[in-house]
């Protein structure tokens, strides 16, 4: 998930005076002129080998509106009782790499900054696969799969071999607000890596799989920790498995375990040797009072007949 910066909201006496919708029409317009001083979203793996066989150009995009009503018993509004927004998503494309973008207008201003903020590409050619800006991996359903980060990564897949990882910033820091009328949970800065190894092709392979999060303490303003966002850290160590018996019968499994300290100011203690899960844990990453391990597995075996899908 990308976090948007947080804007003040604005007097809304100030919203309808003519100025104000005349600096909101030249933004719009200076958006659509200049398409990459926008915020920017992930492109697509492009195939840097077939870069020649491209078409040089291509555009397509969409323009939309949207307005909100909300009302709530809660202290402090999260939302203001009526909100509207003007919204652009487009993509140009030269010589088949892609490079989105999208724009947001509303009452509490524009939402773009300075050119390339939020851009992500990957390009591809033969094995080798890079990936960089705001990109999303996939190593496996039980340790990091489909959240987005901030940074670089890397999948090469020479012949039987695979292999892929990553290292980036996966949430950004928000400080805890009372003053703004607008309540928005704190978090803090989250950096993670993961490395992916096995052997194997896309339909049957197997992989094994280390992710490894932490939170940067200092990043954020939290004003109640108790209540709150409170530091934390995680380390899973996990498998994959897929094989494709026939184009039609495949089973998948997966299995992982995971150390995660929900805490990283609370007091160090003792590891409990007598659990084998805690004492595996307990070598992955630091362990405190706040720490707690857990390992789940799953298994499918799945048919695909012509008309019908059985799944067990």
């Amino acid at each position: 998930m990308v976090l948007l910066p947080r804007k003040k909201p604005a007097d809304r006496t100030q919203i309808i005076v003519t100025k104000r919708a005349h600096l909101y029409l030249i933004y719009l317009r200076k958006a659509l002129i200049f398409l990459l001083c926008c915020y920017t979203v992930g492109a697509e793996g492009q195939d840097l080998g077939n870069i020649g066989r491209q078409q040089p150009f291509t555009f397509h995009g969409s323009v939309g509106v949207t307005t909100n009503f909300y009302t709530s018993n809660e202290p402090v509004s999260t939302q203001p009782p009526f909100a509207w927004g003007l919204y652009g998503n487009f993509t140009p494309t030269l010589y088949g790499i892609a490079l989105p973008f999208s724009f947001v207008i509303n009452q509490y201003s524009n939402s773009y900054t300075s050119p390339f903020t939020q851009f992500g590409i990957s390009p591809s050619y033969k094995w080798i696969k890079l990936h960089l800006g705001y990109r999303t991996m996939q190593f496996s359903p039980l340790t990091f799969d489909g959240q987005s980060f901030r940074g670089a990564g890397i999948e090469l897949t020479p012949g039987k071999f695979r292999f892929g990882a990553f290292y980036g910033k996966l949430n950004k820091a928000v400080n805890e607000d009372t003053t703004s009328g607008r309540y928005a949970m704190p978090q803090y800065s989250r950096k993670a890596y993961g490395v992916k190894a096995g052997v194997g092709t896309e339909s049957t392979h197997f992989d094994l799989i280390w992710f490894h999060a932490i939170d940067d303490s200092s990043s954020a303003m939290v004003i109640n920790k108790l209540q709150n966002a409170r530091p934390q850290e995680n380390a899973v160590l996990g498998a994959s498995l897929r094989i494709a018996f026939t184009r039609r019968l495949i089973w998948t499994a997966d299995v992982a375990i995971s150390g995660l300290t929900q805490d990283l100011g609370a007091d160090k203690v003792s590891i409990d040797t007598t659990s084998k899960l805690v004492e595996m844990a307990g070598k992955l990453f630091p362990y405190n009072a706040s720490s707690v391990a857990a390992w789940a597995g799953q298994t499918t075996l799945a048919l695909h007949l012509k008309n019908m899908n059985i799944t067990l």
